[in-house]
């Protein structure tokens, strides 16, 4: 399936994220150079705010650190991981690179709570650079800004998924049903690309 969300599928707690589909946003911080040098970006410098919070966490994504990225949840995400003997897991990316929509923060529940846009791209199957949108919901804690959850089309003709990382259990059950459905759509296109042509279909003009 050429748009194939492995992110969403695997960040139900693998965090393992892969290029998607998606638009491109308007003003970012970007990470496009930071393989090379990611300390350059403002938002390494800055290290207060929600959209930092993001920043880290992506970064640590990217890098494939299991221990920083797991810290960047909030605690009672990280709770429940340790509950069910979980554990975060990014498998890292060489050829990915993400941007940070500093413009793009949202602040809700008087303050104590935010959303943060971001867009991840990384190569797909065909060699091809992939983007997806994601917004990232936050809670200030007393070490700072932590991430509680995540939301992000999935497919066009479909609603946004959302996972909520403080419920573990709902994040299994979406990833299995999500697994469910990329294989049901895949086998559609299977069968629509071997079934014969239909005779009676109209001519295409």
């Amino acid at each position: 399936m050429q748009r194939y969300r492995a992110m969403v599928c695997s960040i139900a707690l693998a965090v393992g994220v892969a290029g998607c589909g998606g638009g491109a946003p308007s003003e970012q911080v970007s990470s496009t150079e930071a393989n090379s040098d990611q300390a350059e970006s403002p938002l390494a410098e800055d290290h207060s705010g929600p959209a930092h919070a993001v920043y880290e966490f992506l970064e640590a994504v990217r890098t494939g650190s299991d221990q920083q990225a797991g810290s960047m949840f909030t605690s009672l995400a990280r709770q429940k991981l340790d509950e069910m003997q979980l554990e975060v897991a990014p498998q890292g990316s060489d050829t990915a690179r993400f941007d940070v929509e500093t413009d793009s923060v949202e602040y809700i529940s008087e303050g104590q709570g935010a959303r943060v846009k971001s867009v991840w791209t990384d190569l797909g199957a065909d060699g091809q650079p992939e983007s997806q949108e994601i917004t990232w919901m936050l809670r200030q804690e007393p070490e700072g800004w932590r991430i509680a959850g995540m939301g992000t089309k999935v497919f066009d003709d479909a609603p946004p998924l959302y996972l909520d990382f403080e419920d573990v259990e709902d994040i299994l059950y979406k990833q299995q049903k999500l697994q469910e459905e990329f294989e049901r759509r895949a086998r559609a296109q299977e069968l629509q690309a071997t079934a014969p042509p239909n005779p009676e279909a109209p001519a295409q003009e």
